[in-house]
């Protein structure tokens, strides 16, 4: 949420000069003009060195190279913003969807044991970033936000996976009926060694 105003945040967050305070465009605008333009200048920075790393990560998904382009392309590998956020580990943290670095400043959406760019975590039906409730496929390749569930389910009555909980998309998923129970087709497996079952057999 934006410290001023109290909204929650969409789109471009903005920090005091201390790192600890975060404001949405408009409050951090009003409050600080100079550094709301510092602050864009970096962002555009920022962004042009996304697309280079991008042409790069075309080249090669040498994971190692990548990093050491990331940190040193440009001379900037001494610009705290322009440098990536890094794991524990000292290696740089990757978007799970577009496999492009978090910056510093970056909105970061953490789901399913996962990491997003904010943009990047968005629904498959109307494409915005969710904010809020949502479901993914079993194999958590997609995600499908609460309005659009709600549109898909609200002519009929919602059937949920007896394994993940999760819904069964009418015309999305394969679904198997066992014991009045239903299940998706790749959560259909033994209890035991955990082997996708066939329910004809």
């Amino acid at each position: 949420k934006c410290h001023e105003c109290q909204a929650l945040i969409e789109g471009e967050i903005y920090e005091d000069e201390q790192n600890t305070k975060i404001y949405c465009t408009s409050c951090f605008k009003r409050r600080d003009q100079q550094g709301f333009q510092k602050q864009n200048q970096q962002k555009k920075l920022n962004q042009q060195k996304t697309v280079h790393f991008a042409e790069k990560l075309a080249e090669t998904l040498n994971r190692d190279e990548l990093e050491a382009y990331y940190k040193n392309d440009q001379g900037h590998s001494n610009d705290s913003f322009l440098t990536g956020i890094e794991n524990n580990a000292g290696g740089i943290k990757f978007c799970a969807a577009c496999m492009l670095p978090f910056h510093r400043g970056s909105r970061i959406t953490e789901a399913n044991g996962k990491e997003y760019h904010y943009e990047c975590f968005s629904c498959n039906k109307c494409a915005q970033p969710i904010n809020g409730t949502y479901t993914m496929t079993p194999d958590g390749s997609t995600f499908t936000c609460g309005s659009c569930l709600q549109k898909v389910y609200s002519s009929t009555p919602t059937m949920l996976c007896a394994e993940c909980g999760q819904p069964i998309e009418p015309h999305v998923h394969a679904r198997v009926t066992f014991n009045n129970r239903s299940f998706h087709s790749e959560c259909f497996s033994c209890a035991v060694c955990r082997r996708q079952l066939n329910p004809s057999q």
